[in-house]
């Protein structure tokens, strides 16, 4: 899938680079604009009981820029709401 959005959402490409039933996902995410990145996400799947236990990460290798941009920004708070809203609507479209 490629993505072309504003100035927040920037321009780039997502790949599935494995997919297990019941287990994972994981996708490559090629970022382009506002910056050249290349980051790694993960959706895993952990039954319990009647429910499943979904977990969100990503992960990604800092250039020099990259890690310059993280000192002065809080990735967490800038990333980590949109990853609970993605969450609570997965949920809301599970449920149905």
């Amino acid at each position: 899938m490629r993505w072309e959005g504003n100035s927040k959402i920037g321009v780039g490409k997502m790949t599935i680079i494995d997919s297990q039933p019941n287990s994972v996902i994981r996708l490559r995410l090629d970022f382009e604009k506002p910056m050249l990145a290349t980051n790694t996400a993960e959706f895993s799947f952990l039954p319990d009981d009647r429910q499943t236990l979904v977990t969100w990460a990503m992960a990604c290798k800092n250039s020099l820029g990259g890690k310059i941009f993280g000192l002065f920004c809080n990735f967490e708070k800038m990333i980590g709401e949109k990853y609970e809203e993605g969450l609570a609507n997965l949920k809301s479209v599970a449920e149905k």
